[in-house]
């Protein structure tokens, strides 16, 4: 609602004003104003068209660029609520057949219970900027080049999200970097330590490092965490402590599994199901509990 108002009121100013009292810079800010007031009411689309042009007259500000990769990010993937942690509704999608009957019968699983967006591989021009992951990296690497010491969760922010893209897009070692530089930085913000210890365990999982994959992971180091005390969006997840410990466990028990240590990963899956909220866990814990159940021959 309130993005809703703001998007309106930042509208009527730019019909209504007097041209002569709108200098390009006021214009920018005003573009800038309503591309953010669109991003947050989930039109990552036209929002990036607003900040494309503000970016044009305020291309200093990496703060800027920071949303015009936001807005990149969100047509790529406009949330993660639905896909993964609507545990009520996606279990049943878990099981998509069965053949034989008792005692023989056997069920089939579903292969595709991530419905994550898939990355483009096509070349791409940055002549026309356009709301993909490489431009979004394109966009953060011109904020971080812009940062300043005075920015600290700004720099937080920038990092974090770059460490996402370069996961996304395949690129270990550039994620693994953004999540050293995040950690090693007084922040006030648990959430970006959170997220960027998250992301620096998969990093260090796709370059095989496993070892210190769950040694990031170590719940000690998330034991005061608690989102809810940050502004953030509904179709996001983790929203709170609860969640966020739950999406920590799960990722410990896949190195666990990775490692083939699936028995301390299968007592830390019951301890998760034991403790378990309506939609707070992923789907994936399900399908994990399952290999696991099968490596152990039950």
């Amino acid at each position: 609602m309130k993005n809703g108002v703001n998007l309106l009121h930042f509208t009527g100013e730019l019909s209504h004003g007097r041209p002569a009292v709108f200098q390009p810079e006021v214009v920018a800010k005003y573009k800038y104003n309503v591309g953010v007031s669109l991003l947050f009411a989930s039109r990552p689309n036209e929002a990036f068209e607003y900040l494309t042009e503000a970016s044009q007259i305020m291309h200093t500000s990496p703060l800027v660029w920071l949303r015009l990769a936001e807005c990149c990010l969100c047509v790529h993937k406009p949330g993660n609520n639905s896909d993964h942690f609507d545990f009520q509704n996606r279990r049943k999608e878990l099981v998509i057949g069965s053949v034989g009957t008792c005692p023989n019968k056997r069920l089939i699983l579903n292969t595709n219970t991530c419905h994550d967006s898939a990355y483009s591989t096509e070349p791409q021009s940055y002549a026309i900027p356009a709301p993909n992951l490489d431009f979004a990296l394109l966009c953060l690497r011109n904020a971080q080049r812009l940062l300043t010491n005075k920015y600290s969760k700004l720099k937080m922010a920038v990092y974090t999200t770059s460490a996402y893209v370069n996961l996304t897009i395949g690129n270990p070692v550039e994620a693994l970097r953004d999540c050293m530089t995040v950690t090693d930085k007084n922040c006030d913000s648990q959430l970006y330590k959170y997220l960027a210890r998250m992301y620096m365990a998969e990093a260090l999982l796709m370059l095989d490092r496993i070892p210190d994959a769950i040694s990031v992971l170590n719940p000690v180091h998330f034991k005061d965490f608690d989102p809810s005390q940050e502004y953030l969006l509904s179709q996001w997840c983790p929203h709170n402590k609860f969640c966020a410990q739950t999406v920590l466990q799960y990722n410990l028990a896949v190195a666990l599994t990775i490692r083939g240590d699936v028995e301390k990963a299968a007592d830390l899956l019951k301890r998760v199901w034991v403790a378990r909220g309506a939609n707070e866990i992923p789907i994936q814990v399900i399908s994990l509990a399952l290999y696991i159940e099968l490596v152990l021959g039950k």
